[in-house]
């Protein structure tokens, strides 16, 4: 559940979101920039009242916000670190679990939440030095993506453990511009570890090449 605060008030009123279930994330990860996500919910009820459910609410954090620029230690393609020919300008990806309403008659809200598939896609722009990403769009070739960022001794690893190219474009924009390919990706069931995508935190020590 969710609460949100109206102090504005001469007494502060509580708005309580009962029932949530994460329905959509996404990543972007954009040279030269910060990386961003973002969540969204689909809840069951609301209500309000004059009384917080916490009345020691946690501070808000101080850690500082990883970029794209000095926290992304690795962006490994099949298993091997994409080289700076290839490099990567941006790479998006969303989880859609395709949550849908479940209403009734006499009922203010929802009476339930209904489970859908989980969509998982994205899209990766990289220079176009040769022809390899390209070809395994061309020859419908399975792949992998691994992605890792790290700041203050926190890291994060992205693992798209099975997927496959669906669209790709080449991009030749004008005289003095760089050839881009394009690709978009949906990922797939992995039977061995029998889900389609993994995300860790960790807190450890790390490496240079991973830590800033």
């Amino acid at each position: 559940l969710f609460e949100k605060s109206i102090q504005s008030q001469t007494s502060p009123e509580y708005i309580t979101y009962l029932g949530e279930v994460a329905n959509n994330m996404s990543m972007s990860f954009k040279s030269s920039e910060r990386v961003t996500g973002s969540f969204d919910f689909m809840g069951m009820t609301s209500a309000v009242s004059y009384t917080t459910l916490d009345a020691s609410p946690d501070a808000e954090t101080t850690t500082n916000i990883i970029n794209a620029v000095n926290n992304v230690g690795r962006i490994a393609e099949n298993g091997t670190v994409i080289s700076s020919g290839n490099a990567i300008t941006q790479l998006d990806f969303s989880i859609n679990n395709q949550l849908r309403e479940q209403t009734a008659i006499g009922t203010l809200g929802l009476i339930g939440i209904g489970s859908g598939d989980s969509e998982i896609k994205g899209t990766i722009n990289t220079y176009f030095a040769d022809r390899t990403l390209y070809e395994k769009f061309v020859n419908n070739t399975d792949s992998s993506i691994n992605v890792r960022v790290a700041r203050d001794s926190q890291a994060y690893v992205f693992d798209f453990l099975n997927l496959t190219y669906t669209e790709a474009t080449v991009e030749a924009g004008a005289r003095n511009q760089d050839v881009m390919v394009n690709l978009g990706f949906q990922a797939k069931l992995n039977s061995t570890i029998g889900n389609q995508f993994q995300m860790f935190r960790s807190f450890r020590i790390l490496p240079k090449s991973l830590a800033n």
